[in-house]
């Protein structure tokens, strides 16, 4: 679901902010590789899937490059903070 700040308050949802205790669920995409689209929402226009780059569920990265969807043009990378 998209959330803006407006739709998760009217709806009392626990999504739409980046906040410790908050629901932390994300499917991270870009545009799938060799689109014509210039972007995500362009390519997904166009009638191409997206390119899923990562899930993260409950905070946790679950899956990396999705295998069920063409590749993602940028993928994420994942930086451990140093202490």
């Amino acid at each position: 679901m998209f959330c803006d700040r407006q739709h998760r308050a009217d709806e009392q949802l626990d999504c739409g902010l980046i906040e410790v205790g908050r629901s932390a669920d994300f499917v991270i995409m870009d545009k799938a590789q060799h689109s014509p689209g210039k972007n995500l929402r362009e390519s997904v226009r166009l009638g191409d899937l997206p390119g899923v780059g990562m899930t993260i569920i409950d905070g946790i990265v679950r899956t990396q490059r999705s295998r069920n969807t063409p590749p993602a043009t940028k993928v994420p990378e994942i930086r451990l903070a140093s202490n």
